[in-house]
């Protein structure tokens, strides 16, 4: 195995970053979104975060 091809913990990281930093961006967007249009519920707002994030990571 050529020392190219070892995945190690930041390699790893960088690969997922941008998953994780759309998850968040779209989020906000989101949210802002909501607002704009009247919703303010503090669950709603969370409920729209863990729909985002896990809709995000699995693809």
């Amino acid at each position: 195995m050529e020392v190219s091809q070892i995945e190690t913990p930041s390699r790893a990281l960088a690969l997922e970053w941008p998953h994780l930093e759309y998850s968040l961006t779209s989020l906000i967007m989101i949210v802002l979104i909501a607002q704009i249009v009247g919703i303010f519920d503090v669950a709603a707002i969370i409920a729209f975060f863990g729909v985002n994030v896990s809709m995000v990571l699995f693809g």
